[in-house]
């Protein structure tokens, strides 16, 4: 029997300030244990939701409702603690006694008075890049130390190991770290979920990290919540081109459009290619766009049909066909849908 899944916290009908320049529309949704994402555009709403959630803002209509007692807060900012040192921040969420989660050392589990807050405080540090940034205050450092301080804050905060766990909400963290250096950075984030038993909110821009990174999503568009439920769900079965551009660029077929193919399918999933009978289409253009193929379609009734996908740069002129690929494997068949909240 598969084991139920919590609910960290649940909004109903929640609203920020008033009509239509309302940060907060009627917001009514769940963020469950796991890695959730919120998406949406810039003044969507993602950071007046999780300022709500961890109490840094208050709804001025409707409920929501918090089961977490742990909560690591990383806000678009930072939120460091002005004039206090790197170590000064650890140390200052830091438990006094007990296991704790720290990477960096030969067992990610270490017992605070065995080893030492130094060493604990050390070891963060030196995972995360801010070694030799102990004394160090908050004004003196970069863009990029000051966001990794903030995530090993919250982390810190949340790294018991009693099983209580705790969850870490995180307003589009790390965005002025480099990307290689971000992976390894998430790497340990994941670690410490498995660890602790912990979760993660996090909000962002970038479709390619909510794809690696979270098991659910929350989109959210003009103040409203647009789609809450499985990222797998969005990502395979959007319920409309518009659901499906949250995760990244997407192909749209229309019912009839296509014999067998309705509605999203990812760059990665479509083959196009020389067609042995009718066809699809005659190429118009086509270009490689980094990993993917832009080509454009003259369909028979005389439209044209952007496609990208995966394979070869067509010729224009060429007849082609269009085949959609399942995990590794070729169908024809109709896209099941997953339900859209408009």
């Amino acid at each position: 029997m598969r084991a139920e899944v919590k609910t960290l916290w649940r909004f109903e009908d929640g609203w920020k300030g008033k009509g239509e320049g309302a940060r907060l529309k009627g917001v009514s949704c769940e963020i469950k244990e796991g890695v959730t994402a919120v998406v949406g555009c810039s003044g969507a709403g993602k950071s007046s939701l999780l300022n709500v959630m961890v109490g840094f803002d208050k709804l001025d209509r409707g409920k929501v409702f918090c089961s977490e007692k742990c909560i690591g807060w990383v806000p678009q900012d930072g939120g460091l603690w002005r004039g206090m040192t790197v170590e000064g921040h650890v140390k200052a969420v830091l438990c006094q006694s007990g296991e704790v989660f720290c990477p960096g050392g030969a067992e990610d589990v270490v017992r605070v008075e065995k080893i030492g807050w130094d060493e604990v405080v050390r070891r963060w540090l030196v995972v995360f890049g801010l070694e030799g940034l102990e004394k160090r205050v908050v004004g003196r450092l970069s863009g990029g130390e000051r966001a990794r301080l903030s995530v090993v804050r919250a982390l810190v905060m949340c790294s018991g190991v009693d099983g209580v766990g705790g969850t870490v909400v995180m307003d589009e963290p790390m965005v002025s770290v480099g990307r290689g250096d971000a992976r390894r950075y998430w790497e340990v984030i994941r670690r410490w979920r498995v660890v602790t038993g912990g979760n993660v909110v996090f909000s962002t821009h970038f479709p390619e990290l909510v794809i690696r990174e979270a098991d659910s999503i929350v989109c959210m568009d003009e103040g409203e919540v647009v789609f809450e439920g499985a990222l797998e769900a969005l990502y395979e079965r959007p319920a409309s081109e518009r659901l499906g551009a949250f995760l990244g660029e997407l192909n749209w077929f229309e019912v009839g459009e296509h014999e067998g193919v309705i509605g999203g399918v990812r760059p990665e999933q479509l083959m196009v290619e020389v067609a042995e009978d009718s066809g699809f289409g005659v190429v118009v253009g086509s270009e490689r766009l980094g990993v993917i193929v832009e080509t454009v379609v003259r369909l028979d009734h005389g439209a044209m049909k952007r496609l990208l996908h995966v394979g070869d740069v067509m010729k224009q002129g060429d007849r082609v066909e269009v085949n959609v690929m399942r995990r590794s494997r070729r169908t024809n068949r109709a896209l099941d849908y997953c339900d859209d909240r408009k």
